[in-house]
C-alpha cells in the first residue's frame, strides 16, 4: 500500500490459471485497444481492478418463483450435459497474474482461436487418440514419481528438509545444502496432459530465516531461451519463467507467487495484492543464470515477508516452468487432470522460527510548484503484520494526486465504463479481503485524509475491514467476512456504508460459491442477495444473482448462465452499478483448442445471447453476438466479430475487425480494430492502432490511436480523436526517465518523470506537469518517500 507515496504502486490479482492462460487466454478474451493504456514500462504504475460482474436480484414470490427454478434447473441440465462431453485438461498454473510496473500488456487485437473449423471426424479420431495418450503419460508420470506419499487432500508429501549453511544466491547450484534438499522433477504440461518437453529438476529446504529453492531447467538450445526483461516486477511473462508458489496457510485459498526469469530478474504475486515499494512489500533474492545445457535459478524467501499463522507446520508447494519459445508450461505436483490448488504438495515437518514483524513506517514529503493547492505536503503510511498473519494499514494525508490514472478510451457506451483503481491503499487487501464491484467501487472515493484497514484469515475464516475519513465531509466503511464452509465451497457477507452530515447509505450482501471439479474440466456456481438503504428515501432496494459456469477443458465446449434481478430503487453511492430497473439472463457458450506444432497456434469461438426486461414488463434490452478468432505461431493474431442488439427506442448492429502482430517480439507488438455499423440507431464507425517499440534495452515507446464518427438519432454527433504517445528510458533497474503526451480531442497534456526506486533506501520521484490534467500544466513536484522500520 503506497498510495501517493510510490507513484508507481503495483498490486496483483489471485493466481488464477496457468502460464498457458496468461499468455492465451488473455489475448483473446482483451479486446485490445478499446481502452488504450501507456507503454508497459511507464514508472507511474497501476493496481489492477477487480472484474465488473454487476450482481441483480429478483424477488421470489408469486410468479417470479417458476422463472427462478427453471433456470436452477436449465443451469444445471447444461452442466451436466457439458460435463458429459470428453474434455480435455485446463490450462496449467500461471504464478499469477502480471504485476507491471506500469501499465498491464498492450492490448493488441484479440488473441482468439480460428475462423477454420476441423472436419468433425477428424476432430472425434484426435480427441480418442490424445485420450489414450493422455492416459499413458498419465501413467508413465506416476511412475516416475516413487516414494512420494499422499497427503490428505490428494499431493504428495515433502518432508523440509533444515540445513546449517544457507546457498549463496548466484544462480550456480554448487552449494552443500542443494545436494541436502529435497528434490522433485517429472513437470507435468497441463494443457496437453504430457510431460514438459525438457526435464526439469527443483530442489527445497530451509533455515531459521528463510526457505530456498532452486530450479535445473534442461534445454538443447540455450541459444533460443528468452530473457530480456531488467526491471524487477516487469514483464516477464514474455520471457523463460519458473516459479514457486507458497501457500502459507494451507487454506488452498491464498498463495504467494514468485517468479524468476534466466538472467534473475524478479516478479512476485502477494496474495490480497500490494504496493510496489520494495521495502513494503518485502524483499527476497534470486538469481538466474545460462548454463551449456539450460539453465538455472535460485531464490531465498524470508519468512518474514510470508504471512502464516504461529505454530504452523505445512505449506502448500508448488514449482512451475514456463518455456517461451515452445509456449509450454508445466508443473510440480502433476495437476491430472487440471490445475487444482488441492493438488499441491504438503511441504511438512516444518520448524518455523517465531518471526517478529515490526510495524513499517513510510513517511513521504513533497514540493510543488506551480500546485493550486499548498506548495508543501507530506504524510505517511504504516503497516504491521502480526504474529497470526493479520495484517493493518493506516494512511495519513496520502498523495492520490501523482498517480496516474487510467486514460478511458472514446468509443461509445451506453453506461458508465469501470476503471482501474490505482491508488495503493485502496489496492493493498483489494483482492479477495474486500467487496468487489457490485458492492464497492473505491474510485467513489475520491478523497482521504485518514484511512485505516485490516485483513487477514484465520483457519476457514478470512475478513477484511476498510474506514475512511476526508474531514468534514464523508466517512466510508466496507466490511467482509467469508467463511469456508466445505472443502470447495464459500459464504460471504458483506457491508457497505456512506455518511455525509444528514446522508446516510448502505448496502449488506450475502453470497455463496461453489466449485466443483468435473471430468477435466471443472463447474462453478454461484448466487448473492444484496439490499440496500438510503436516508429520507421512500423505498429501498434490493438485487438478486444466480451464475453457472462450466469449463470443459482446452478443445472442449465451455459456457454459463446467468440471471439477475436489480430493482428500481437499487442505490448504492459506493458501488458500480451503472443500470438498475431490469431482470434478465445472459447465456454463452464457445471453444478454444490450442496445438503445439501447427502454424496456427491456437483458435477460439464464442457466441453470447441476452435479454432483460424492466420491472414493469417492457424490454430493456435483447441482443446475441459472437466473435471467432486465431492467433499464428509466428505472433499474429486475427479477430472477426458481430453484435445485434434492440435497447428501446435504439438498435444497433455492427461488426468488429481485429488483427494483432509482432506477439513474439518483446515490446514490439501491436494490433489495430475496426468497428462499423450502427449504435443508438445512428452510423457508428470506430477504429483504433498501437504499436510498441524496442530501442535496445533502454528506451521503450508506445503510440496509440482512436477515432471514432457517430450520428445517434437524437444527439450531438460525436466524432472525435485520441492519440497517446509515452516513452521510458531504464538508466538502470532502479532509475529512469518517462514522459506522456495525450491528445484528446484536440486538447493536449503533457508531462514527464524521472524516477529513482531502490530495493533500500530514500525513493526519489520528479514530475514536471499533472499526469492527470485536461491540459498541460506548469509544475514540477519533487517528492521522497522512505520505509522506517
Amino acid at each position: 500500500m503506497r498510495h501517493g507515496a510510490e507513484t508507481a504502486g503495483v498490486g496483483s490479482a489471485q493466481h488464477k490459471s496457468s502460464l498457458e492462460t496468461r499468455v492465451d487466454i488473455e489475448r483473446m478474451f482483451w479486446y485490445p485497444i478499446r481502452h488504450l493504456r501507456m507503454s508497459e514500462d511507464e514508472w507511474m504504475g497501476i493496481v489492477t481492478g477487480t472484474r465488473v460482474a454487476p450482481d441483480r436480484h429478483v424477488r421470489l414470490r408469486g410468479r417470479h418463483i417458476f422463472p427462478w427454478l427453471a433456470l436452477v434447473l436449465l443451469g444445471c441440465a447444461v452442466g451436466a450435459a457439458v460435463a458429459a462431453t470428453p474434455a480435455d485438461p485446463a490450462p496449467a498454473p500461471t504464478g499469477g497474474t502480471v504485476l507491471c510496473v506500469s501499465e498491464p500488456e498492450p492490448q493488441s487485437a484479440p488473441h482468439s482461436p480460428a475462423a477454420e473449423s476441423a472436419d468433425p471426424a477428424e476432430t472425434t479420431a484426435e480427441g480418442a487418440a490424445s485420450e489414450a495418450e493422455a492416459a499413458e503419460a498419465e501413467t508413465r508420470a506416476d511412475e516416475e514419481q516413487p516414494g512420494f506419499e499422499k497427503g490428505k487432500d490428494g499431493g504428495p508429501i515433502l518432508h523440509a528438509i533444515k540445513v546449517n549453511s544457507p546457498p549463496v544466491i548466484d544462480g550456480n547450484l554448487d552449494d552443500p545444502c542443494w545436494e541436502q534438499a529435497t528434490r522433485v522433477s517429472g513437470f507435468w504440461y497441463d494443457t496437453k496432459q504430457r510431460p514438459l518437453c525438457f526435464d526439469t529438476e527443483a530442489y527445497i529446504c530451509y533455515d531459521d530465516e528463510c526457505i530456498y529453492a532452486a530450479f535445473r531447467c534442461h534445454d538443447p538450445e540455450p541459444n533460443k531461451i528468452y530473457a530480456r526483461e531488467t526491471k524487477r516486477n516487469g514483464r516477464v511473462w514474455r520471457d523463460d519463467l519458473v516459479e514457486l508458489g507458497i501457500d502459507c496457510c494451507h487454506r488452498h485459498q491464498e498463495t504467494y507467487w514468485f517468479h524468476v526469469t534466466p538472467r534473475g530478474t524478479q516478479n512476485e504475486d502477494i496474495p490480497g495484492g500490494s504496493a510496489s515499494k520494495i521495502e513494503w512489500r518485502g524483499d527476497w533474492e534470486a538469481a538466474g543464470r545460462i548454463v551449456e545445457d539450460g539453465w538455472t535459478a535460485e531464490m531465498a524467501i524470508p519468512f518474514k515477508i510470508l504471512r502464516y499463522p504461529k505454530g504452523q507446520k505445512v505449506f502448500g508447494i508448488n514449482f512451475s516452468r514456463r518455456i517461451r519459445r515452445k509456449e509450454e508450461g508445466g508443473s510440480w505436483p502433476p495437476m491430472k487432470p487440471r490445475w487444482d490448488s488441492y493438488k499441491m504438495a504438503d511441504l511438512v515437518d516444518l520448524d518455523l522460527p517465531t518471526i517478529r514483524r515490526p510495524p513499517v513506517v513510510m513517511p513521504y514529503t513533497m514540493a510543488d510548484v506551480g500546485a493550486d493547492d499548498d506548495p508543501f505536503v507530506a504524510g505517511v503510511d504504516l503497516k504491521h503484520t502480526s504474529d497470526r498473519g493479520i495484517t493493518t494499514v493506516a494512511t495519513l494525508n496520502p498523495d492520490f494526486k501523482n498517480i496516474e490514472e487510467q486514460i478511458d478510451t472514446i468509443d461509445f457506451s451506453y453506461t458508465e465504463r469501470r476503471l482501474e483503481e490505482r491508488r495503493p491503499f485502496f489496492s493493498e487487501g483489494g483482492w479477495g479481503y474486500f467487496p468487489a464491484g457490485r458492492m464497492f467501487y473505491s474510485r467513489r472515493i475520491e478523497d482521504v485524509d485518514l484511512g485505516v484497514k485490516t485483513f487477514g484469515s484465520l483457519g476457514p475464516h478470512s475478513f477484511g475491514f476498510l474506514d475512511t475519513v476526508s474531514f468534514g465531509e464523508q466517512n466510508n466503511m466496507v466490511a467482509k467476512y467469508k467463511y469456508q464452509l466445505a472443502k470447495r465451497t464459500q459464504v460471504y457477507t458483506e457491508h457497505v456504508r456512506r455518511d455525509e452530515n444528514s446522508f446516510h447509505n448502505w448496502a449488506q450482501n450475502v453470497e455463496f460459491r461453489h466449485h466443483k471439479p468435473i471430468g477435466r474440466g471443472d463447474f462453478n456456481a454461484a448466487g448473492g442477495y444484496q439490499w440496500t438503504g438510503t436516508t429520507g428515501a421512500d423505498n429501498n432496494g434490493d438485487a438478486f444473482w444466480l451464475s453457472t459456469n462450466r469449463w470443459g477443458g482446452e478443445g472442449n465446449l465451455f459456457g454459463g448462465l446467468h440471471y439477475e434481478s436489480i430493482s428500481p430503487d437499487y442505490n448504492v453511492v459506493n458501488a458500480f452499478v451503472p443500470e438498475v430497473d431490469r431482470r434478465g439472463i445472459r447465456a454463452h457458450l464457445g471453444m478454444w483448442k490450442k496445438w503445439d506444432e501447427r502454424k496456427i497456434r491456437d483458435r477460439f469461438f464464442e457466441m453470447r445471447w441476452d435479454t432483460y426486461d424492466h420491472f414493469d414488463g417492457s424490454l430493456f434490452h435483447t441482443g446475441w453476438g459472437g466473435h471467432i478468432g486465431t492467433g499464428w505461431r509466428n505472433g499474429n493474431h486475427y479477430s472477426l466479430g458481430y453484435s445485434n442488439e434492440r435497447r428501446p427506442p435504439y438498435s444497433d448492429s455492427f461488426v468488429s475487425l481485429g488483427m494483432g502482430w509482432g506477439g513474439n517480439r518483446f515490446d514490439r507488438e501491436g494490433g489495430v480494430q475496426v468497428s462499423i455499423g450502427e449504435r443508438q440507431s445512428g452510423n457508428y464507425f470506430f477504429w483504433s492502432v498501437n504499436q510498441g517499440f524496442r530501442f535496445g534495452d533502454e528506451l521503450k515507446m508506445r503510440l496509440s490511436f482512436e477515432a471514432i464518427q457517430h450520428d445517434p438519432a437524437d444527439e450531438e454527433p460525436n466524432h472525435g480523436t485520441q492519440t497517446i504517445l509515452s516513452a521510458n528510458y531504464d538508466i538502470t533497474p532502479e532509475r529512469g526517465y518517462g514522459a506522456r503526451l495525450v491528445l484528446r480531442k484536440g486538447k493536449p497534456n503533457f508531462y514527464a518523470s524521472y524516477r529513482r526506486r531502490a530495493a533500500r533506501g530514500t525513493d526519489v520521484y520528479v514530475i514536471v506537469g499533472d499526469p492527470n490534467a485536461a491540459r498541460t500544466e506548469a509544475r514540477v513536484a519533487v517528492k521522497l518517500v522512505k520505509t522506517v522500520w
